[in-house]
């Protein structure tokens, strides 16, 4: 996720509409799991989902 390129998984998921399985969205809509993060992660993840068009439900 730290790497500036969206991974091909995340590419794939964007292809068939699934943005909501990405790790990004999981991060964003967990908040067990969005303790884990630096708030640097969470904002690479929150602008990624927005870059692709993909609205979290925080």
């Amino acid at each position: 996720m730290n790497n500036p390129k969206p991974s091909g998984g995340f590419r794939a998921l964007t292809a068939i509409k699934r943005l909501d399985l990405s790790l990004e969205a999981y991060i964003l809509e967990r908040q067990e799991v969005r303790k884990l993060f630096d708030s640097d992660e969470i904002e690479m993840a929150k602008y990624r989902l927005l870059d692709y068009g993909y609205t979290a439900k925080v």
